[in-house]
């Protein structure tokens, strides 16, 4: 934490030194020193990165190729990289060209400047986007922050937060702004992707996708509600009704040192969080999403604590929410991931027709007991679009299908859950 001026706002936590800068979860925030302090610290941190000079494109492309190769080692097949700018994107390409992408990959280009500055967001959505364009690589999405996050009590929610009497979080956009948004997005067969962590926010979304349906008509585009953390119960049905993909993220829906810590101001919500079963039940389509680097970029982790709701490593006792169906599971990260990603049709199951997109493990998921085993599976070969792209054991060296790819495997497995 950096101090200097101070912040003049009266309700500024107890013990809390005065500043105009707060390092929180490894992020700067600006402080509105007019502003009480759940509102101060969900200022982001853009206008920082907007004075700096940006990431040299050798440290992005690095970045990305690591990545992926990390993902692609641990049986990703697709995946969705958010908040990306015209240099990321680039950055992308870049590794896209040269033949070393393992992973069809949708990029959502960041509607709001809070992470980095996007210079070029509506020369991109206008439809520079579709420069990027490749059998691997796609940038026909957005994402925007809607509300904040459960530690400075900015998620919003319907009702005010537990032990508070009006403060129900923090909207960083208008509603208005939501429906003009996601209709507009979806016109341009842009799919919208929406951090809702507060079952106020999610919400409004779905009343915002059910707006742009009455406009646009049926069939528009498969928008995504990101991490779900809280839902109302009325709502869950919605998903279906109005095609909405709900995307949970597994760094709080099983026990540990973070969640109870940094998920406790959920109070007894927080057995509520991440109702996976819910939305299943209704009929609607559940996806994972990893939220690195706020968790792992490892899927397992939070692919095995789907079915259990435990803590993969036994480091905590207790279960947190209702576990899904094993099969259920596997699904999520097969044929609803494609189908959150419009690619069904080529991929997402291993069917005649289809594009080769298939991975080969070390066990059989369904002859053994998730809990303390599906999290360490090993992949032995995964295959995208009929190519192979890992091969650890060698099987296809020195045939017509030995793998472009050999750099070495990044070593990205978490110190800590």
């Amino acid at each position: 934490m950096v101090s200097s001026a101070g912040i003049r706002s009266t309700n500024t936590p107890e013990g809390l030194p005065a500043a105009d800068l707060v390092l929180q979860n490894g992020r700067i925030y600006t402080v509105d020193q007019d502003q009480p302090w759940a509102e101060a610290v969900a200022i982001k941190h853009g206008r920082f990165m907007a004075a700096m000079p940006p990431p040299p494109m050798h440290a992005l492309t690095r970045a990305y190729r690591e990545g992926a190769r990390f993902q692609s080692a641990r049986g990703v097949v697709a995946t969705k990289y958010v908040h990306v700018c015209e240099r990321r994107l680039d950055a992308l390409r870049a590794i896209d060209l040269e033949g070393e992408l393992p992973v069809r990959v949708e990029a959502a280009i960041s509607w709001q400047d809070d992470i980095f500055p996007v210079r070029r967001r509506w020369e991109l959505l206008a439809g520079e986007r579709h420069y990027y364009r490749s059998k691997r690589l796609n940038a026909n999405a957005v994402k925007f922050h809607f509300d904040g996050t459960a530690e400075p009590r900015t998620s919003y929610l319907i009702t005010p937060w537990p032990d508070e009497k009006t403060w129900q979080g923090l909207l960083n956009l208008t509603p208005e702004h939501i429906y003009d948004m996601v209709a507009e997005m979806d016109r341009k067969r842009i799919r919208v992707i929406a951090h809702c962590t507060g079952d106020g926010a999610s919400d409004i979304f779905l009343d915002a996708v059910a707006e742009c349906r009455r406009r646009n008509g049926p069939g528009g585009m498969r928008h995504q509600c990101a991490h779900s953390t809280l839902l109302d119960e009325g709502n869950l049905a919605r998903f279906a009704e109005l095609d909405v993909i709900a995307e949970f993220s597994p760094v709080g829906w099983f026990p540990s040192e973070f969640t109870i810590g940094a998920r406790s101001s959920f109070g007894e919500r927080l057995q509520e969080a991440y109702n996976v079963r819910g939305v299943l039940d209704a009929g609607g389509v559940a996806v994972m999403g990893t939220d690195w680097p706020v968790s792992s970029i490892d899927p397992w982790f939070g692919f095995e604590t789907l079915v259990t709701r435990e803590n993969p490593r036994g480091e905590m006792e207790g279960k947190l929410g209702q576990p899904i169906t094993p099969e259920e599971a596997i699904r999520m990260l097969t044929l609803n991931g494609a189908y959150a990603m419009g690619c069904e049709d080529v991929s997402g199951s291993i069917t005649a027709g289809k594009t080769a997109d298939l991975i080969v493990l070390d066990r059989n998921l369904l002859e053994i007991k998730a809990k303390g085993n599906w999290h360490k599976s090993q992949v032995h070969l995964t295959m995208v679009d009929g190519e192979i792209v890992h091969d650890p054991k060698g099987w296809m060296q020195g045939t017509d299908f030995e793998s472009r790819i050999t750099s070495p495997v990044p070593d990205f497995a978490p110190v800590d859950i």
